[in-house]
């Protein structure tokens, strides 16, 4: 009897300071910017090669870490993820240039990842940043990079790329 107290009293105080834990980022909207994870070869529309893609999981599959490179030197990291708390994903990009972008959104109804952000542009005027990521059926990726000045309804393309598979 008294081997089964103290084996109780051990599975209580380990379950206390060693609680068994649920994959912390195993919710299926974890998932959902999974389309492009790869090591990619990026083409601008015209079919130019414009950089170098490698997008991975890292920290126990929480985090989705972008690193891009072109053959001119320029060169960007992101992070990603799905803060389960606001249900949007968020997206930290900063490069080389000295440009940082914190990005926030989702799917749409397409099932494109689509992230904003509030910026200013090189005059000091409000603008919004949107990068829609689509996935094709033939297994590449679409880019489309937009911003709009706050006082226009029009959207300017920044970057437009197409994500190829590297073999």
């Amino acid at each position: 009897m008294r081997f089964y107290r103290i084996k109780a009293t051990f599975l209580i105080i380990f379950g206390v300071f060693f609680p068994m834990t649920v994959q912390a980022c195993s919710e299926p909207a974890h998932r959902h910017f999974d389309f492009w994870l790869g090591n990619w070869h990026v083409y601008t529309p015209s079919g130019d090669l414009a950089g170098e893609n490698l997008i991975s999981k890292t920290l126990k599959d929480c985090v989705i870490e972008e690193y891009y490179t072109t053959a001119s030197g320029f060169a960007g990291k992101s992070i990603n993820m799905y803060n389960k708390h606001s249900q949007q994903w968020q997206q930290m990009w900063v490069d080389n240039t000295g440009t940082m972008l914190t990005l926030i959104g989702g799917l749409n109804e397409h099932g494109d990842m689509v992230l904003s952000a509030a910026g200013k542009s090189s005059q000091g005027e409000p603008l919004t940043h949107r990068i829609t990521w689509t996935p094709k059926k033939d297994g590449t990726v679409r880019q489309h990079w937009q911003m709009q000045l706050s006082h226009h309804n029009d959207w300017q393309t920044v970057f437009d790329g197409i994500y190829k598979k590297r073999d």
